[in-house]
C-alpha cells in the first residue's frame, strides 16, 4: 500500500495501483486538526480526480463562499474545520491565529474543495493559490486538469501573470507528450472545452509556454513560484 497526503491528486498518479502497490491510501488533514478523511483505492477506474477520502465521522466540515456562508452539497468553496483535536493557537503568534478562526470558532483551512452528498471530500488546492483576472475568480487545479486532458499533453500548471488592465492573467505552461503538439492546438482545445462547458471556467489562458519538464519542490511537489517567475520574465518584459 502507498499512503499519500499534502497535495491535489489526479489520475496520472493513481496508475501506480497494479503495478507498484496493490491499493493506494489518500488521506487529507493537519498539524493543527489532525486527520480529516481517508480513502483507500484498489481500482484505478474508480478514482475521481482530487479525491480524499470520506470524511471521518468525529470531523465537522462545511463548505463557505467568499463571505464565510455555507453553501450546499457538491458546491467549490472554502474548507472550513472543527475537530476534537484541533490545535489551540500558533505559538507566539497571536495575530495568525485571529486569522485562522472564524467568528463562530471554525477553522479556516485556506483549502479549496467540496464535499458530496457520500460525505466524500475533494480538495483542489489552496484558496491563497487563486488567480483573480478581470474581477474573476480562477482555481488554477481545475484547469490544469482540463489541459492534461489534452491530447499530446502531458503535464501542466496554470500560473498567474500580471496585467495593467486585469490585474492578473493565465499562463498556460504545458509539458509535451507528443513533440508535434503546437500552441495552437492547446489554446483550439481550450477554447472548444469552455463554449462546450462554460460554467466550469470563465477565464482562459491568454498565454502559453513550453518547458521539457515542471521544476519540482524538494517534496515533489511542482514549484508554482518558480514557475510563475519564469512566466513573468517571459510575459511581462513591457509591463
Amino acid at each position: 500500500m502507498i499512503v499519500t497526503g499534502g497535495q491535489p491528486i489526479t489520475k496520472n498518479i493513481v496508475e501506480c495501483i497494479g503495478s507498484v502497490c496493490q491499493s493506494l491510501t489518500v488521506a487529507y488533514g493537519g498539524t493543527e486538526l489532525g486527520p480529516v478523511s481517508a480513502g483507500t483505492l484498489s481500482d484505478r477506474s474508480a478514482f475521481e480526480d482530487f479525491f480524499c477520502g470520506k470524511i471521518i465521522p468525529w470531523v465537522k466540515v462545511k463548505i463557505v463562499d467568499t463571505d464565510g456562508k455555507s453553501l450546499p452539497i457538491n458546491n467549490v468553496g472554502e474548507i472550513y474545520l472543527q475537530t476534537p483535536f484541533l490545535f489551540d493557537r500558533y505559538f507566539n503568534d497571536d495575530e495568525k491565529t485571529r486569522s485562522s478562526f472564524s467568528k463562530d470558532a471554525w477553522f479556516k483551512t485556506d483549502d479549496m474543495g467540496l464535499v458530496n452528498d457520500k460525505q466524500e471530500l475533494f480538495v483542489y488546492g489552496r484558496k491563497s493559490s487563486m488567480i483573480i483576472s478581470g474581477g474573476m475568480n480562477v482555481t488554477p487545479e481545475i484547469m490544469e486538469k482540463v489541459l492534461c486532458s489534452c491530447p499530446g499533453v502531458d503535464d501542466c500548471v496554470v500560473v498567474p501573470v500580471r496585467d495593467p488592465a486585469y490585474y492578473q492573467v493565465l499562463c498556460a505552461v504545458v509539458v509535451k507528450k507528443s513533440s508535434s503538439l503546437t500552441e495552437d492546438q492547446v489554446r483550439k482545445f481550450c477554447e472548444e472545452y469552455h463554449n462546450d462547458k462554460p460554467r466550469l471556467f470563465t477565464v482562459l489562458p491568454k498565454y502559453y509556454m513550453f518547458l521539457d519538464k515542471l521544476p519540482l519542490t524538494y517534496t515533489g511537489k511542482i514549484a508554482r513560484k518558480k514557475v510563475t517567475e519564469l512566466a513573468e520574465s517571459t510575459f511581462c518584459q513591457n509591463i
